[in-house]
């Protein structure tokens, strides 16, 4: 059995602010994984690190 969960929320920054929230490496370990590596372009592989490990 699956489940879908969505979330509406407002979130008062410009586009762009919040487009990097999600893309950007540095703005990304601020808020949600505790590291991230590889390259975040097109194609390419990338990691997020929950643990410390």
């Amino acid at each position: 059995m699956s489940y879908t969960i969505y979330h509406q929320l407002v979130i008062h920054q410009s586009v762009n602010t919040v487009f990097d929230g999600f893309t950007m490496p540095n703005h990304l370990e601020q808020w949600w994984p505790l590291k991230c590596t590889g390259e975040p372009q097109m194609g390419a592989l990338y990691n997020f690190n929950f643990a410390d490990q």
